[in-house]
């Protein structure tokens, strides 16, 4: 019974767009590509959604809803993008839809922080991606640099994040050689020149700053 809802919302929509279409196929509606794309990216929307109130229905046990519902809201959101503001998609497009899968994975993480620790890897990796997708970042850093501190960056929330605390220390290794490769890429990058200084400021500050930052998680974990 509880199926019987999903069923008809879903029907429902796929008989409405699809005689939208035929109407616009036999030109008894005016074809319309704004009307057209407005309505894709509404079915996107609302199949996102379906799996999204799939996810608030048990937390625990459909956790995986959340991938295909920010998957299929992020494609409705470039869909429409493009419609309406396509200097704007064209910018940030590719960025905003590996950013939608992205967001998934920190949802999945912070619906279970203590098992789902693994979903920070691929959450961590596509924020990565997302950035470099973003033209303006990869316009003036190097897409190599971005790739290289936030694949460091990911290790090392992994290292601090990780439950039980201090069985993940294994993670700073990778986390260290990534960062190394990061400052080789940057020092042989010559549009770097003014922004690594400063990178490299920010980097020692949060060296200095991680036994602090260490002492603040654990007193969270304790309480």
């Amino acid at each position: 019974m509880k199926n019987i809802p999903w069923r008809l919302f879903i029907g429902g929509l796929l008989l409405l767009l699809g005689g939208f279409f035929l109407l616009q196929t036999l030109n008894i509606i005016p074809q319309s590509e704004d009307v057209a794309s407005m309505l894709i990216s509404v079915f996107f929307f609302a199949g996102g959604a379906i799996f999204l109130m799939v996810l608030f229905q048990n937390l625990d046990e459909n956790w995986w809803a959340v991938i295909p519902g920010c998957v299929l809201m992020g494609i409705g959101l470039l869909i429409f993008g493009d419609n309406y503001l396509p200097g704007v998609t064209n910018q940030i497009g590719g960025g905003l839809f590996l950013g939608s899968i992205a967001l998934a994975f920190w949802v999945v993480y912070l619906l279970r922080p203590a098992s789902r620790w693994w979903a920070m890897i691929p959450a961590g990796t596509l924020t990565t991606l997302s950035l470099i997708a973003v033209d303006p970042i990869s316009r003036w850093i190097p897409a190599e640099f971005v790739f290289f501190v936030g694949l460091s960056a990911t290790f090392a929330l992994v290292a601090l994040l990780a439950k039980p605390s201090g069985q993940f220390n294994w993670a700073w290794i990778p986390s260290g050689v990534l960062l190394m490769i990061a400052l080789i890429v940057g020092l042989s990058s010559s549009t770097m020149r003014l922004a690594f200084p400063i990178l490299l400021i920010l980097g020692g500050g949060f060296v200095l700053a991680l036994p602090y930052i260490s002492r603040l998680f654990k007193r969270g974990q304790n309480e």
